[in-house]
Formats: C-alpha cells, structure tokens, sequence
C-alpha cells in the first residue's frame, strides 16, 4: 500500500497524484495532519494497526509513504475555546501533543521507503552545496539591517528577498497573506516602510532569467520543466503570483 503523507487544503499537487492512482487503480491511502488533529478521527493502539475515521490500517501493509507534507498551523484553530496568552499557551500545547504523536507514527513506518526521506531541507545549505559541486549560484546574504540593503543595492544594482525556509500563507478574516520572492528598490530601502533594523533576511542578487526551470529528481532521474514567466511583469520575479487572465506556459 501507498500511504500519502499532505496537508488538508491548498494541495493541488497531491489531489492531481491522487486521481493518477485512482486511473491506475493503486492500493493507496492519504492521511492529513489534520486527520489527527481533528477530533475523532485517528486513534491507534501501541502496536501495528492504527484507525482512520473508523477504518482499521495494518501498518506492515504500508511499503511506500509518499511524504509530501504534513499540517497547516490553522489545523490548530483553539480560537473559539481561548484568547490572548492563553491562545498561544494551549496552541504551544496541542502542537507538542501532535508532534509527539506525528513521530510515533512515523517512526512505526520506518520500514516502509520514504519519498523523499523524513529530513528537514534547509534552503540555505542546499544553495552553498550546489556552489561546492560547481554550480553557479547567486550571490547571497542573510542581512540585518537597512544598512547592509544599501551597500547591496550599489554592489548589485537589483537584488531580491524571499524566505529562509518554508512559510505557509496566513488567513486573516478577509485576506490571505502570502511569500513570495520580491523585488527591493532603492525607494523601498529609503522609506519608513522597511525599518532601520530587522529580522535576519536572505537577500540575493537578482538574475534576469530567459525563463524559469523546475526540476524534479526521482530516484536518480532529473524530469525538468520550463517555465515561460519572464516576459509578465506579475510572474517576472516569482511565477508564482499568478497573472489568473494569462496564465504562464510551460513545457518539459
């Protein structure tokens, strides 16, 4: 049996491997993170069976797990039972609960092969490797202050900013928050906008592109695709702010 490892929303990608099973007619089954969290859902006893909305799974019969994610930090809504510090104290909590769980049950299918192996990517080692093995890699820096902007900006001329490490979107009542890699100029360094000390950000030179590749590596196969988001200044920088009226093509 397959066991898919995701998230309960925002996954495209696993729902459209999920109907690829489905054609194939595989032996699979996709457990959420929230399946856990959610009241009722999952139970197990010490052992090698756990149960899944009433449904009992033997674990030895897992021999594949698909580790595509796991939870989202709004799987942990205590909203409506806490507020303030008691909110975070009790949210603190619950994670930890589920997090000791989460390794439990993974750790009980330790025999089954993981794609990919349950390790965290750190997207900053990930970059210096790639410079060790000779690839060309922009130059990078993880700056403190407005200062160190300025100095870059005469070094580089263009540079942008995107996360260190995975960030999830955040939903507020009427908007949902997302990270992408942006752009700094010279006018947003020199406005009150961006303070005169911040938190350690990863900076970059930024690379015209002619377009964008995303490559994909599978049991020591490389599938690469192209991405033509170049010439749309919404998806110039990062493609993935849609332009929903002319969607980028692509092509591998």
């Amino acid at each position: 049996m397959i066991l898919i490892l995701s998230k309960a929303q925002n996954e495209l990608s696993t729902n459209k491997l999920v109907d690829t099973l489905n054609y194939y007619k595989a032996n699979f089954l996709r457990v959420n993170g929230k399946d856990i969290v959610k009241p009722g859902n999952f139970n197990f006893e010490l052992g090698d069976h756990f149960y899944l909305h009433g449904r009992q799974i033997d674990l030895n019969n897992i021999n594949v797990v698909f580790n595509r994610r796991w939870y989202d930090d709004e799987d942990f809504n205590l909203n409506d039972f806490f507020s303030g510090s008691e909110l975070d104290s009790y949210t603190k909590e619950v994670k930890g609960e589920f997090s000791a769980i989460s390794q439990y049950f993974f750790s009980k299918l330790s025999k089954a092969l993981w794609v990919p192996e349950v390790k965290t990517i750190n997207k900053i080692t990930v970059l210096e490797k790639a410079k060790t093995v000779g690839l060309k890699i922009p130059c990078t820096y993880i700056v403190p202050k407005k200062e160190f902007l300025f100095r870059l900006l005469d070094k580089h001329q263009k540079l942008i900013t995107k996360a260190c490490g995975d960030i999830w979107p955040i939903r507020t009542e009427d908007k949902l928050l997302t990270f992408l890699t942006k752009r700094i100029t010279n006018n947003e360094v020199g406005s009150d906008n961006i303070s005169s000390e911040f938190f350690p950000s990863l900076i970059q030179e930024e690379i015209d592109k002619d377009y964008e590749v995303r490559i994909f590596y599978f049991f020591g196969e490389l599938y690469s695709m192209a991405i033509l988001s170049q010439n749309d200044p919404s998806t110039e920088v990062d493609f993935r702010n849609y332009n929903h009226s002319k969607l980028s093509r692509g092509f591998s």
